[in-house]
């Protein structure tokens, strides 16, 4: 969206993702000794008051899950590197690298919804045509208000599959209508603002 909007740190954070981090990184193809750097070059707070991923999670939460993936990673960065790689390889199905994602971190998260958030995250700042951030609040108002739909919570990779489906061939499709380089980040601000400012009024 244009510059000086209420969510400008993502327009921020998404060019330090385009000119910093993946310049430095072949993010399909990590090596474990890159698991810590690459995990510090995304941990950048740019305009927000929290680092950018933590801050996508929400609040205190989100930064404890924030920073026990960064743990978890370090822990064992082999194995980091390699689901990480996964995650970032556009050319296999969404739910395949999901699946693999949360079998590798899924302990840190019982509920499941804020570790899909958190790998969709990853996802929207790489790809920002291709997928949307995951957030169970903005997606049952915005989907249950105009589609009737029922977003259920937790780590649900078909479902993902099928709302970002949505998101990418309805909405960003009438948004690139009006908005020049249109974002899946732009569709989730437009969630964030309908469930701030217009839902249930």
């Amino acid at each position: 969206m244009e510059q000086g909007h209420v969510e400008v740190w993502k327009d921020e954070y998404r060019k330090h993702v385009e000119t910093v981090v993946e310049p430095t990184y072949e993010l399909t193809a990590l090596e474990p000794d890159e698991v810590e750097p690459l995990l510090e070059d995304l941990t950048e707070s740019m305009s927000a008051s929290t680092p950018v991923p933590a801050y996508m999670l929400g609040g205190r939460q989100g930064g404890i899950l924030w920073s026990r993936f960064k743990e978890r990673s370090l822990e064992d960065p082999e194995e980091a590197a390699a689901v990480l790689s996964y995650l970032f390889d556009d050319e296999d199905h969404v739910n395949l690298r999901l699946d693999r994602f949360g079998s590798f971190y899924g302990d840190l998260d019982s509920g499941g919804g804020q570790l899909l958030s958190l790998a969709t995250i990853l996802l929207t700042f790489v790809y920002p045509r291709e997928y949307v951030l995951y957030r169970w609040s903005l997606m049952t108002t915005f989907f249950g208000d105009f589609a009737a739909y029922t977003v259920r919570t937790g780590f649900n990779t078909d479902q993902y599959w099928k709302l970002n489906v949505a998101c990418k061939r309805q909405l960003l499709a009438a948004l690139d209508r009006h908005l020049e380089d249109a974002t899946m980040l732009d569709i989730h601000t437009v969630m964030y603002v309908y469930d701030r400012k217009y839902a249930d009024e």
